[in-house]
């Protein structure tokens, strides 16, 4: 009779959705290509952050230039343009697969995994620093908390109800940054 009961219990507990909710919907697989005309320039908005960074360090009287620089485009702002390299990067084509509880994205030069469970899951950059990271899902929307050891990238990734278009809000907060850069790109449906 309690065994009973606690499968009946557990069962009406709600579950963490690990595919679309209506069969047959739209879901986030498939190729994607950047829609400039609604998108933020991100690497503007990285430099614009880090440069207000510089300027609130110079002020304190801890000038020079960002850690690991000589005065070089902040991480993500320069360089490849459009590819996905450090937090302020978006790339201008992206592959995304999710299946069994897991979001593959690659944008060509890199391949990140995500559990969707809500579980952390620790793993290392390409440039060696550590990173914790929880996804969940629900519905049509992705969301992404990344931990680093100075800073924090929150990821949503919202598919339309036609499952077209995606947008990727990224919030971004790393070292002495004041206040989170916040960052929207769209994606439409390729294939």
């Amino acid at each position: 009779m309690i065994g009973a009961l606690l499968l009946v219990g557990l069962s009406a507990l709600p579950r963490q959705s690990s595919s679309p909710e209506k069969p047959g919907a739209p879901g986030f697989s498939g190729t994607w290509e950047r829609d400039p005309d609604r998108s933020d320039d991100a690497q503007e908005k990285m430099r614009a952050a880090f440069e207000r960074m510089q300027e609130e360090m110079e002020r304190r009287g801890r000038g020079g230039p960002p850690p690991g620089g000589s005065g070089a485009p902040p991480p993500g702002g320069g360089g490849r343009e459009g590819r996905g390299g450090g937090p302020g990067q978006v790339p201008e084509e992206l592959e995304v697969e999710h299946e069994a509880g897991e979001l593959r994205l690659d944008d060509g030069e890199r391949l990140q995994i995500f559990y969707l469970d809500g579980q952390k899951h620790r793993r290392a950059m390409p440039n060696g620093a550590k990173l914790e990271t929880v996804a969940t899902l629900q519905g049509t929307v992705v969301l992404i908390e990344e931990k680093l050891a100075r800073g924090k990238i929150e990821r949503k990734l919202e598919l339309s109800e036609d499952g077209e278009s995606m947008v990727i809000t990224l919030n971004i907060k790393i070292g002495n940054m004041k206040e989170p850069v916040l960052i929207r790109t769209v994606y439409e449906r390729v294939e």
